[in-house]
């Protein structure tokens, strides 16, 4: 499956993530995303949300995966400032990032008309979670709540790049 996003990730126009810290996906240099999008010519509007380490909901996610709060907001701190970093380095790179405050329950990585959706529990680590591949359909109700879903936490998330 990773290489299956890297591929779309190759030739997208449109990439939106939902994480919670985000280090994996795209903050480290060893990241499912950050090869490929190196790599691109192309222009790609990038949108990245992340939980806001300071808010109430970063204690909650930290004491549920038994990390201490101080800890787990350092994690995310830190993917903010790789994806600063990143920012300056790819000058194809439109990118957004915001710090959402509600209690994560989807990462969603979605590059066009695709989408891999995961869930967050309090019994397991985001990346334990069963990744499912929806796309995009004219009457595809998954998609459209998790399409809803990001709007709604980017139109009301802080953005810090």
């Amino acid at each position: 499956m990773a290489e299956e996003i890297r591929r779309c990730a190759a030739v997208a126009e449109q990439l939106d993530v939902l994480a919670v810290r985000g280090l994996g996906i795209v903050g480290l240099n060893d990241s499912l995303l950050r090869s490929a999008l190196m790599k691109r010519t192309d222009p790609l509007r990038a949108r990245i949300l992340l939980l806001d380490p300071d808010c109430d909901a970063a204690a909650q996610r930290a004491a549920e995966i038994r990390e201490s709060t101080p800890t787990f907001a350092a994690g995310v701190r830190l993917a903010v400032a790789r994806l600063e970093e990143f920012a300056g380095t790819t000058a194809n790179l439109d990118l957004e990032v915001h710090l959402y405050d509600r209690l994560p329950i989807w990462r969603i990585i979605r590059l066009d008309r695709w989408a891999w959706v995961s869930c967050f529990d309090a019994q397991w680590e985001g990346h334990e979670s069963t990744v499912y591949q929806i796309t995009q359909t004219p009457a595809g109700s998954l998609w459209a709540g998790y399409r809803r879903q990001f709007e709604d936490l980017y139109a009301h998330a802080r953005r810090v790049i």
